[in-house]
């Protein structure tokens, strides 16, 4: 390899490591991004199924929800509708919503500086207990 074909080199990956790095931190952004929507979908399935049980248990729903939710930024409260009240064979679905901000500066950039919201909800039927529901 001559002197040339040096500076070739370097050129080429001058020009294409930009590239590549925004490739690969873009593919770590969308895992993370997928990681925080699944364990938000988790979390919401962890607090309705609490609510089968102890429909009338609000703090309780919130509180298996949040627990479940571990490494993610949750935004505010679960949220809980109970639609047809806390009797048995009601649906009770529980939301959690989580913000995504990606670490790539070009994706954030596109995303805002507020990040996404993510929400993932999980409906269950009511299976034991009742009362005024919350």
């Amino acid at each position: 390899m001559n002197a040339h074909e040096r500076g070739q080199t370097l050129v080429e990956m001058a020009l294409a490591l930009p590239i590549f790095l925004l490739l690969m931190f873009g593919i770590l952004d969308l895992g993370r991004a997928v990681w925080e929507a699944s364990t938000a979908a988790e979390a919401a399935r962890q607090g309705a199924r609490y609510a089968v049980t102890a429909p009338s248990d609000c703090s309780g729903i919130r509180r298996a929800a949040l627990n479940a939710a571990v490494g993610v930024p949750v935004v505010g409260t679960p949220t809980i509708i109970e639609p047809g009240g806390a009797a048995i064979g009601q649906p009770v679905t529980v939301t959690v919503t989580v913000r995504f901000t990606p670490l790539t500066p070009l994706i954030s950039a596109f995303v805002g500086s507020n990040g996404l919201t993510l929400s993932r909800s999980s409906t269950m039927l009511i299976q034991f207990g009742s009362g005024p529901g919350c």
